[in-house]
């Protein structure tokens, strides 16, 4: 059966997917269904003859690279599931045995408060909620200087400070 928008055949579409997993094409193939004898030979054509093979295993791999990447959704989700405590992480604690000995151990522990806080403050930024507000209002001294000079430019009149 061949699909409409691609035009590959559910075998060539099998053996594109599996060569996407190591990039060895002979096992591909085999996997597909062709037969072991002669999958090399067609696995070798499919890849340097077929363009509709080599454009679907381009998409598939930008498919797979946008994957791997965070989406925006994804990072405030998961730092909102970190401020509200709902994620847990594991930890090494060790565990006094008794005669001057101890054993390292494992445990699953929910985020700190302090980790919580951070994952706020991320959020927070990443809103825009907190905006710093700078008052442009005071004049420095040697701003205050430069003005005078600029007005003396205008006027003709120079005065050394």
């Amino acid at each position: 059966m061949f699909d409409k928008n691609t035009g590959l055949s559910d075998k060539q579409k099998n053996f594109c997917l599996e060569y996407l997993k190591d990039f060895n094409a002979k096992r591909a193939a085999i996997s597909a269904g062709y037969s072991a004898r002669s999958a090399k030979s067609i696995a070798n054509r499919m890849l340097t003859k077929d363009v509709r093979i080599k454009k679907y295993i381009e998409e598939q791999k930008i498919k797979l690279e946008k994957h791997k990447i965070m989406d925006i959704q994804e990072i405030q989700e998961r730092l909102t599931a970190m401020a509200r405590g709902e994620t847990e992480e594991e930890v090494v604690v060790v565990e006094n045995t008794g005669d001057f000995s101890s054993t390292a151990k494992v445990v699953q522990k929910k985020v700190s408060a302090k980790e919580q806080v951070k994952a706020l403050e991320l959020l927070g930024k990443a809103n825009s909620m907190f905006v710093e507000k700078i008052d442009a209002s005071i004049k420095s001294k040697n701003q205050e200087l430069l003005e005078d000079y600029l007005r003396g430019t205008k006027d003709g009149k120079f005065t050394k400070s």
